[in-house]
């Protein structure tokens, strides 16, 4: 396994100290940025350990000096219930404990000390000036050089196998026939699931503007012209102009934990985890963009209107024929990629503002320096120039399209039809405030799930 991420681990305990090991969502989002995105594998087996409660057990099993049956007891966990592989689970085990100072070998005379002594916790004001933090770094780099090898304590976990190799090999099989189900149910889920939404092509259309008993509040946002990108990286550029010959409407908050849990018990969904942040008001997370899309074409189905997504994702008409042009919608949807963009920026009535409303982000969005690193309820901050919510920071939003690079031709109703991520917009409470500016963009897996800083708004086309 990879060493490097061992080393970002410890790195992660210095800067934060070792509470960071109580919070695995905020430590693998670390580590996935100390890493600059790479082994995926052994930062999500480290989050899955820890989210089995490794951390805990083994922190009292080394006061108790139980580490031996803690150890076989985590490993039976991570390779039965959570389908992890026998070599992911070991090493995920190895590297807990390697950074928490327990060395379970058993050739270590009993009178040494057996921990691994963590310097002191670096404290990193919010304060503080760019240069200060390069030099933290810096030092961080030096203390977590490789030590040398009669220094170095390591968890004997191969004497554990070893004593049970039945056992382990047992729950290896376990965990496979966990995975091979697991990977089923995600089929079920993502493909066969939209066949089961209602085949209708009912043509009534109610305007979005009249009352409705379930959809969300919506904005309508006039049709334009506007320059799209152009700023920030180079993803964002080259700028282009966007032309709407349409009106449409869109969410004027993000959709919430209150207005999807109604969606999951009327067809019987799981509800996703809210992270004990709390639900109601705030913005629904941890859906990926079918979840996404499977709540418009129910709201649409509720409402009396022709679905907006085939089981596929394309979008359909009103004769329920596939469409490149989203004028040509009538259900409910995810707005379009440059749709997102032309509200966040105040439609007609924008004053180019670099956030959603405002120059200054505190004001107008929830972002890594004012949040208590998690989502906050919708509509607190002050709304932009078309009054609406939270286009910039709490979560990112998806967007129908797929992600692509700009061109510099100017565009009538864009929509990218193809790709392999699907956009994301918008910017999190877990991002930096860089992430919040209207113009910048991501692109995600469309299957991706385990996110607690993406969630969606509505849209639909005005008739």
């Amino acid at each position: 396994m990879e060493q490097e991420v061992r080393d970002q681990l410890l790195k992660a305990i210095r800067l934060y100290g070792k509470s960071i090991l109580e919070n695995p969502l905020r430590l693998r989002n670390l580590l996935k940025d100390f890493c600059y995105g790479k082994f995926k594998k052994e930062i999500y087996s480290i989050f899955i350990a820890l989210e089995a409660g490794s951390y805990f057990r083994l922190a009292e099993s080394n006061a108790s000096g139980s580490e031996s049956v803690v150890i076989e007891e985590l490993l039976d966990i991570l390779q039965e219930d959570y389908a992890l592989e026998e070599k992911l689970a070991l090493w995920s085990i190895e590297s807990i404990c390697f950074v928490m100072g327990i060395d379970n070998s058993h050739d270590v005379d009993s009178g040494s000390d057996s921990k691994v002594e963590l310097h002191d916790e670096i404290s990193v004001e919010s304060s503080s000036e760019e240069t200060v933090m390069q030099s933290e770094f810096k030092k961080l780099d030096t203390l977590i050089e490789e030590p040398q090898e009669e220094d170095k304590p390591r968890v004997q976990i191969n004497q554990i196998i070893a004593k049970h190799p039945s056992k382990i090999k047992k729950h290896k099989y376990k965990g496979s026939l966990v995975f091979i189900l697991s990977i089923i149910t995600i089929f079920l889920i993502v493909i066969a699931y939209p066949k089961l939404i209602s085949k209708t092509n009912n043509t009534v259309s109610i305007p979005a503007d009249e009352p409705s008993k379930l959809a969300p509040q919506m904005i309508l946002v006039e049709k334009g012209s506007f320059t799209m990108g152009g700023s920030g990286s180079d993803s964002e550029n080259p700028s282009h102009k966007v032309t709407f010959t349409y009106d449409f409407y869109i969410g004027k908050y993000e959709i919430t934990f209150e207005e999807y849990d109604r969606f999951c018990a009327d067809k019987g969904r799981k509800e996703p985890s809210d992270q004990d942040w709390g639900r109601k008001k705030r913005p629904v997370i941890y859906v990926n963009w079918f979840d996404s899309i499977a709540y418009c074409n129910w709201l649409s189905e509720k409402e009396g209107l022709p679905k907006a997504y085939d089981s596929k994702g394309a979008l359909l008409d009103r004769n329920g024929k596939t469409t490149l042009d989203p004028s040509e919608v009538i259900g409910y949807r995810l707005p379009t990629e440059a749709e997102w963009e032309y509200a966040a920026s105040g439609g007609n009535e924008s004053k180019n503002f670099i956030y959603s409303g405002s120059n200054n982000l505190d004001s107008v969005g929830w972002y890594d320096s004012n949040t208590r690193w998690k989502t906050e309820e919708t509509g607190k901050k002050a709304a932009n120039e078309l009054k609406i919510h939270d286009m910039s920071g709490n979560v990112w939003e998806w967007c129908t399209d797929y992600y692509s690079k700009y061109s510099s031709t100017a565009a009538t109703n864009p929509y990218i039809a193809n790709g392999s991520q699907r956009v994301v917009r918008g910017g999190s409470w877990y991002n930096k405030a860089d992430d919040s500016r209207v113009s910048s963009r991501g692109g995600k897996l469309p299957e991706t799930t385990f996110h607690s800083y993406i969630g969606f708004r509505i849209c639909r086309t005005s008739f």
